[in-house]
């Protein structure tokens, strides 16, 4: 997404404030995406411009593990952690709270 996006790493890094060391070991898979702190997380998506339904599904893809025979059909039913749904709610918290969005899941 940053790619297709045209922003650097570094650019994105700038933008939101944060390390870009830790993207670039997000990106190349050497960390998973919860390693970061949500609110960081979030900056990176806003700073993308992404939407939040978007942000959801990519962020359960990332976390989440298939269940069962479902990972055998076309369907996307993934099981989450707890960690791992409690980390997708705050960061979709965060993204309301700083896109100014009303609601959540």
């Amino acid at each position: 997404e940053r790619r297709e996006r045209g922003h650097s790493i570094d650019e994105l890094a700038a933008l939101t404030h944060s390390d870009a060391e830790i993207l670039r070991s997000i990106e190349r898979g050497e960390r998973r995406i919860d390693s970061a702190a949500p609110e960081t997380i979030a900056a990176w998506i806003l700073a993308l411009g992404i939407d939040r339904e978007t942000s959801r599904s990519g962020l359960r893809r990332s976390l989440g593990t298939p269940t069962g025979a479902v990972a055998y059909t076309s369907e996307r039913e993934l099981h989450m952690a707890p960690d791992a749904e409690e980390f997708v709610r705050q960061v979709l918290d965060e993204f309301d709270r700083r896109s100014g969005a009303i609601g959540a899941e």
